[in-house]
């Protein structure tokens, strides 16, 4: 039995958007800083702090960081590359 492997190269998809959930986290001010204060982390991220809204039925609490774009695109590389842990 032949395998195909397919990748985002050979199928031509690129990443447009990252999104990561985290919960019960204490150290997203950490997370933060890596992503904004280090030098060479020149990426846009968007983090989101959600609770709990019995109006919307949300049952999930925690943070939401997002990557869009290029930013997605260059995370994704990173990851690739094992640089991210």
């Amino acid at each position: 039995m032949n395998q195909n492997k397919f990748t985002f190269q050979s199928e031509n998809l690129v990443v447009d958007y990252i999104s990561f959930n985290i919960t019960g986290s204490d150290n997203t001010e950490s997370i933060a800083k890596y992503w904004f204060y280090l030098p060479g982390n020149q990426h846009q991220v968007s983090f989101r702090q959600l609770e709990y809204d019995p109006s919307f039925k949300s049952f999930w609490e925690g943070t939401t960081i997002h990557f869009s774009g290029t930013n997605a695109a260059q995370f994704y590389k990173i990851i690739q590359a094992e640089k991210f842990d």
